[in-house]
């Protein structure tokens, strides 16, 4: 039956004596009706009638005259009899090379559903009703482009709609895709399909070199929406704008079982600029969702790996986004993956209100390589078989609750420049015990780079502070077993063991110790390497963490001795040397079972530290039996032997041992902590609630005393402690600087601040400014007299030395609101 051509002409009706205009006419758009299920060419191409020569209108002799006018066409389907009609291409569709519009829910019968309900989860969708069915499997690959439906060159403006387009190929092998767009195609609309299925929406009928292919060009505003594709979406190199919404991708029309087991992407988009990905379910493939190579991707309020009905539908992995830039993924759901749920690599961009749950791996994978370039908040990543995060470098992770994973809350390997701050790991997002199965953090293999920034745990503000407690293990441990080092944190203003407003509380402790720094031996190998310069707490406001609560140690350092490296083979893999440079500094350390600082061994390798052989028993073992680095190089901690109130002052007399087992070290003084406790500790040791406040003392001192104006309130029974941290000449490592320093908290008492003073050139004598408040020297070797810092005064006297160089002999400064910070470092 031949068709009638409709011509389109716009009339203008005007007053009788208006005058009439003339324009030149544009070409017409015509309507085609397909009436037969026959694949046939067109009997006389461009005459503007669709006929085989039988009398029937076929799709290709319908996209063969639609391609001959220039004007914009329609396909429309009205073929015979009830069911679904399938139309079995013989070869492959010419491309259409016009706009053309093909309208499968045209045929008489068909509806369009809503496959994605607004909320999930939901205990039904709306499925399509399609009844034109498009098999190519008698296609066989020739060009990329080999495809069922071909929107080639000039196709700009078209659409799909309503159709099932299923089987392009016969096998694998053949690479024949279901919707080829070429990329140069701008303003096309693709909605309401069935791709790789039957029209029943469940049986697989795969189009085995994909389901969409948007390849190569400039084209914009391309939307691809409310469609079934069983087998996947790729787009490759498209630099204008291209959305991706409300598609069941990789499931049945139900949204709720795998369609496609051979489903390797379910959406893959490379190289290309300002996408959208938005409301899809995307599940049952090996890679769920892949964006790489691009820039001004956002994708959001995905459902990935999730049914509609609120039940896994496995990926092997979930989401996978590699370099790429402006990258904004909120707001999605990934869960069920068989690894990581969410891998960001070398991308800049967010990472925010993504819930991200029950993977078997990580819950989410993070890693860049230049500062402040990817920022992870407002997440919770909770319920999945390994760590809810591992972060590499400079990861801005904030704000995100991580609760109930299997293994580590958070693993920070190789995290030079990442910071987490503001997080709660190991409750709920409403503050209940919901503990990891491992540690809250753990920091591993970060050996940092000279001029990069530490990893930060933790922050100076209530907003910048973590939270972790109930954790399975220990509540922050750093830790070596690689052939890397592990270098350079700061772990500063958390609440690690508490509940969120920093009280002890029965559930919230970790069953590790609060923090806990340590080195294997051997591993691959190589050894495990040193574990050094990291800062726990601090001086200035809001740097001090509350460590409570806790069932093992509030901070337990410790490696294996180096006698113990030997595995009989007489060579000792780890050196003894392995755990150093941890700056202990003030902290509120209270409540927990064991002791408030632990310096011990793990003379066994077995991951558990020995009971305490550090300084309480110092002068019972050799010290060449211990590795000098271990333990604060057995320097002995104050003995305390009277505390007297009077008035607001207290007045603690001591005694201190300072002689270290490493009697070659270059030794610039000893800081001298003091704390007060509600209660005495059961251990014996005690612990440290609340800093009175320090000061430096050069060697060893008998029957000395020191008075304070305590923070704490001196109208109860205070028990005090203190601890000694040994101050030496810097140390470096591959030519940087890793000086010691010493933070003098400014009081309203006097405080005595004694360091040794050494030559220092005269071109740095200018640089020393008393309203500065802040001193670097050059390094010497000769040390002779000391430095005394008041609050009373504000003077320096120098002499010159020798060789033209200045030795300080004694500065008094005026301390202003805050810390002095004297630090020893090489200049260059």
């Amino acid at each position: 039956m031949k068709t009638k051509r409709y011509l389109v002409v716009s009339l203008l009706l005007v007053g009788v004596l208006a005058p009439v205009f003339l324009h030149a006419q544009k070409a017409s758009a015509l309507s085609w009706t397909v009436d037969s299920v026959i694949d046939a060419a067109d009997n006389n191409i461009g005459d503007g009638i669709c006929d085989d020569g039988d009398g029937n209108c076929t799709l290709r002799a319908a996209i063969q005259e639609a391609n001959s006018n220039a004007g914009a066409d329609d396909i429309d389907f009205t073929i015979p009899g009830a069911g679904v009609h399938t139309i079995e291409l013989l070869s492959e569709l010419p491309p259409l090379t016009e706009e053309v519009h093909i309208d499968g829910a045209s045929q008489p019968g068909v509806s369009c559903g809503d496959l994605m309900p607004d909320a999930i989860p939901a205990t039904s969708n709306t499925p399509h009703n399609l009844l034109i069915e498009i098999n190519g499997s008698a296609l066989t690959y020739s060009s990329p482009e080999s495809s069922v439906i071909n929107f080639g060159v000039g196709a700009s403006g078209s659409s799909l709609n309503g159709l099932v387009i299923n089987n392009a190929g016969a096998t694998a092998d053949d690479n024949v895709i279901g919707l080829y767009i070429a990329g140069s195609n701008s303003d096309v609309s693709v909605t309401c399909n069935y791709f790789g299925s039957g029209a029943d929406g469940t049986t697989s009928q795969s189009n085995f070199g994909g389901d969409i292919c948007y390849n190569n060009g400039a084209g914009t505003d391309t939307v691809v929406s409310n469609n079934l594709i069983a087998r996947g979406i790729y787009l490759n190199n498209i630099t204008g704008s291209f959305s991706l919404t409300s598609n069941l991708i990789g499931t049945d029309e139900a949204g709720q079982a795998n369609i496609d087991a051979a489903n390797s992407v379910a959406a893959s988009f490379n190289n290309s600029d300002n996408v959208s990905i938005s409301g899809n379910l995307m599940a049952g493939a090996l890679y769920a969702l892949v964006v790489q190579d691009g820039a001004g991707y956002g994708v959001s309020n995905n459902q990935i790996g999730l049914g509609l009905n609120g039940s896994a539908v496995t990926n092997t992995y979930g989401m996978t986004i590699e370099a790429s830039s402006n990258v904004q993924v909120n707001d999605n759901i990934v869960i069920g993956s068989e690894a990581t749920g969410i891998s960001v690599n070398d991308t800049a961009g967010s990472i925010t209100g993504n819930d991200v749950y029950q993977n078997q791996g990580d819950g989410l994978y993070a890693n860049t390589y230049s500062a402040n370039q990817l920022e992870i908040y407002n997440n919770s990543l909770h319920n999945n078989a390994n760590s809810g995060a591992r972060l590499a470098r400079y990861i801005r992770f904030h704000d995100n609750n991580i609760s109930n994973n299997t293994g580590s809350g958070v693993i920070i390997d190789d995290g030079i420049g990442t910071t987490v701050f503001g997080s709660t790991i190991g409750l709920t997002a409403n503050g209940e015990p919901a503990g990891n199965v491992g540690d809250g953090i753990r920091i591993i293999r970060n050996e940092q780079a000279d001029g990069d920034a530490d990893v930060i745990i933790g922050g100076t503000n209530s907003a910048e502070r973590n939270v972790i407690s109930a954790n399975g293990k220990s509540g922050v441990v750093i830790y070596n077993d690689s052939c890397s080092k592990t270098v350079g944190s700061k772990i500063i203003g958390n609440y690690i063991g508490t509940k969120q407003n920093g009280e002890v509380a029965q559930n919230y402790g970790n069953a590790g110790s609060g923090i806990q720094v340590y080195e294997t031996k051997d591993v691959d190998g190589c050894g495990g390497e040193s574990v050094y310069n990291h800062q726990i707490g601090g001086d200035a406001n809001g740097e001090q963490n509350v460590i409570a609560g806790n069932q093992g140690d509030g901070i337990q350092v410790y490696s294996v001795p180096w006698q113990d490296c030997d595995d009989g083979d007489g060579v000792y893999r780890c050196g003894g040397t392995d755990v150093f440079n941890i700056a202990i500094m003030p902290n509120s350390i209270f409540g927990n079972n064991g002791i408030g600082i632990n310096l011990a061994t793990d003379s066994d390798n077995d991951g558990i530290a020995d009971q305490d052989t550090g300084p309480a028993t110092k002068d019972l073992i050799k010290p060449a039996a211990y590795p000098a680095e271990q333990a604060n190089h057995y320097v002995a901690y104050p003995k305390i032997t009277n505390a007297v109130a009077s008035s607001n002052k207290l007045t603690v007399t001591y005694d201190f041992d300072a002689k270290p087992a490493d009697e070659t070290l270059s030794i610039v003084g000893y800081r001298l902590d003091f704390y007060t406790n509600d209660t005495v500790d059961a251990s014996g040791y005690g612990q440290g609630k609340t800093h009175l406040g320090s000061f430096v003392v050069d060697g060893s001192e008998k029957g000395a005393s020191h008075t304070f104006t305590p923070v704490a309130s001196l109208n109860q029974q205070l028990n005090i402690t203190a601890t000694a941290t040994l101050l030496v000449e810097p140390s470096f490592d591959n030519n940087t600087a890793r000086g010691a320093s010493v933070t003098a908290k400014a009081e309203p008492q006097n405080i005595l601040a004694r360091i040794k003073s050494f030559f220092m050139p005269t071109a740095l004598a200018a640089e020393i400014s008393p309203a500065n408040g802040s001193y670097v020297y050059g390094s010497t070797s000769e040390f002779s007299s000391y430095v005394t810092i008041t609050n009373n005064s504000n003077s320096i006297l120098a002499d010159t030395g020798s060789n033209g160089m200045i030795v300080i002999i004694s500065a008094t400064l005026l301390f202003a609101t805050g810390n002095l910070l004297i630090s020893h470092r090489k200049r260059a």
